[in-house]
């Protein structure tokens, strides 16, 4: 196992505003490795990133690779489409299922802090929405590790944050002041042996499908957090879950909507023809099953998510952080 602590930082949406305030902060004398996650796509450029990191930094900041051992003073950011992990002194990087429906994923980095290193990890929850990270920072403090939560009111998006610290963050800052408590977790001394802290796990099978594969979804409890795993791992919290699903049906919505406007669309061709050839009955017939596909597209649209829904959807996420 390696001796070298490591602060694993993760962060979405307003993550690259929150890491150029961060980056520059941080000193080589901590002697701490820092890990990096942004949720990011596949097609973004990994080089690009990683000279723009570097560019601010007070560290050097490399593209993680399969295999690269943890070096102290030294920052790795994760490559898009692949999830980072600490396994025993090095970084490993997976392509397992996505999480929260994200590659890299920043719970599954900071669960592999938590379960490798104990005491000497570390997580910082930086701006982002919805709530991946919450329960990696929740296992990394079970374990005696450090965690801290970007302050809310200061982050660029506080869903992250705030569900990090529903989650059991202890420390929740302003990115200026988290130099002290980083150089001192750098040179804090620790006993030889932790002792890990082991979650209880009840699973319960449920009716939701993934939203990624369609598989049966199974209801697990970390503590007093719940999350939900495919049969092939793909794995929701419950929030990430229920903006999933509420997607879907509006998809489904739109669906609907897109062919009942093409079933317009063709039963007045068959009017026009019929016109033309002098069928003036089959003309009207057609009319009256055209005018039923429009009722029908009207009232498809009255499920459809409104100003009103949308407010009071970004409302309860907000009290559920």
């Amino acid at each position: 196992m390696s001796g070298v602590p490591v602060v694993a930082v993760g962060t979405s949406a307003g993550g690259i505003e929150a890491l150029h305030a961060l980056l520059p902060r941080l000193r080589p004398e901590w002697n701490l490795a820092f890990a990096i996650v942004i949720h990011r796509q596949a097609v973004e450029d990994d080089a690009r990133l990683e000279s723009l990191l570097n560019s601010w930094a007070g560290i050097t900041v490399l593209k993680a690779r399969n295999g690269e051992p943890i070096v102290p003073g030294r920052a790795v950011v994760c490559p898009a489409d692949v999830h980072l992990i600490v396994d025993d002194s090095h970084f490993r990087l997976t392509t397992g299922p996505r999480e929260n429906h994200s590659r890299p994923s920043v719970d599954v980095l900071f669960r592999s802090v938590a379960q490798t290193l104990g005491e000497l990890g570390a997580g910082i929850i930086l701006s982002g929405t919805l709530d991946d990270g919450a329960a990696g920072i929740r296992m990394i403090r079970e374990r005696g590790g450090l965690t801290i939560a970007q302050d809310p009111e200061e982050a660029l998006h506080s869903g992250m944050p705030r569900s990090a610290i529903a989650a059991g963050a202890e420390n929740v800052l302003r990115i200026s002041d988290m130099d002290e408590l980083l150089e001192g977790f750098g040179t804090l001394e620790r006993p030889a042996t932790r002792a890990l802290v082991t979650s209880e796990n009840g699973a319960r099978l449920t009716r939701f499908t993934c939203p990624d594969c369609n598989g049966v979804l199974v209801e697990q409890h970390d503590g007093n957090f719940v999350y939900y795993k495919c049969r092939v791992g793909h794995t929701f919290s419950a929030e990430t879950l229920h903006a999933q699903k509420s997607a879907e049906i509006e998809n489904a919505l739109w669906s609907a909507i897109q062919v009942l406007e093409e079933q317009i669309d063709l039963t007045e061709r068959v009017i026009r023809r019929a016109r033309n050839h002098g069928n003036e009955r089959l003309a009207q017939r057609m009319e009256t099953r055209a005018e039923r596909y429009r009722e029908r597209v009207e009232m498809v649209k009255l499920g459809l998510p409104s100003v009103e829904d949308a407010i009071e959807t970004s409302e309860a996420r907000d009290q559920m952080a």
